[in-house]
């Protein structure tokens, strides 16, 4: 007869199993911390005394030069104004409609950069809803997505995206068209830029996708192991293994199509949220059940499974791209 845990060494594993996970967590964060570094004001970036290496990147957020329903510049210095960068445009697009952001504009950013040579730079756009055109000292360089002034074709959700580029001098203007057509409630440069060498924005960009194909199997294995004791167990804890692994094959999925999309669906931006929305919530569903599941049967199991979530839960923080950057 198999002896059970008593309620005090639960207790204990699950206090103990929380502190390891949230000293790696703490660990993880102070390890990838940004240093302190300069913010954009006006429109202007200086980065002439900032120190480039190759596992260092800095994001360019601040105040960057905004130009509401324009693409061409030359006859807009009357209607440009500052925006925060990284925000959501509402309020800036259309001053008369705060909640506006269906519409186009033009973002430019000033950068200096330090006179010492580096070979390459390069530039990581996380998320721009939802189409950008990226120029430089105003070459086009770029595509993520079309950004145009009006669109009927709804196109897919953009993965995140690096830009390399050579500055022929320590002064570069860097200008991103946006256009949203598709998302109503959220519009323009919404999670930050990021600038290094090649190699920094080429390793960030790999270890954010390294992560999230690691925690892809983890919940893939650990899936299959589930419905592989459903489809040769004897009757017990069907139910629980059921939704267990419908549960992980769930998050297993969600994780590889969210953040820098491993796979990229040839679907629209509306279906692309509608799909994402509904797989959070299917997963919700699982959990639900597999709790109501467990805790009808085995009320004392109840300390390993909040474990287990507390443990998939760091998991999914590990893989989101900002996390790395912190």
């Amino acid at each position: 007869m198999t002896k059970r845990l008593s309620s005090k060494k639960i207790f204990l594993v699950v206090t103990l199993f929380t502190i390891l996970l949230t000293s790696f967590r703490i660990g993880w964060i102070s390890y990838y911390k940004i240093p302190e570094h300069p913010h954009a004001n006006k429109g202007v970036l200086d980065l002439s005394a900032w120190h480039f290496d190759d596992r260092t990147t800095i994001p360019l957020d601040g105040e960057w030069e905004f130009y509401p329903s324009s693409f061409n510049l030359q006859d807009e210095e009357k209607n440009r104004h500052y925006a925060q960068v990284p925000s959501n445009w509402q309020g800036d697009l259309n001053p008369n409609d705060p909640k506006q952001a269906l519409g186009y504009g033009t973002y430019k950013l000033k950068v200096i950069l330090p006179e010492t040579p580096t070979s390459l730079y390069g530039i990581r756009l996380t998320e721009v809803t939802t189409a950008a055109n990226v120029l430089l000292d105003g070459n086009l360089i770029a595509e993520s997505g079309q950004a145009v002034e009006k669109s009927k074709q709804k196109g897919p959700k953009q993965r995140p995206m690096p830009v390399f580029f050579q500055p022929d001098n320590h002064e570069i203007e860097l200008t991103i068209q946006v256009s949203n057509h598709e998302a109503p409630l959220e519009g323009g440069i919404t999670k930050s830029i990021k600038i290094g060498t090649e190699k920094a924005i080429t390793k960030e960009s790999q270890q954010s996708k390294t992560l999230q194909m690691v925690i892809f199997v983890i919940y893939l294995f650990h899936g299959m192991y589930a419905f592989g004791l459903l489809w040769i167990g004897k009757g017990r804890y069907r139910k629980e293994l059921f939704y267990y692994g419908l549960m992980l094959a769930l998050a297993a999925f969600t994780n590889l199509i969210d953040d820098d999309m491993i796979v990229a669906l040839p679907i629209s931006y509306e279906w692309y949220h509608r799909l994402l929305s509904f797989t959070f919530i299917s997963t919700l569903f699982a959990l639900l059940n597999l709790l109501r599941l467990i805790l009808k049967r085995r009320r004392y199991l109840f300390g390993s499974l909040l474990s287990f979530i507390l443990f998939c839960r760091s998991l999914i923080s590990l893989s989101r791209t900002s996390i790395i950057t912190i």
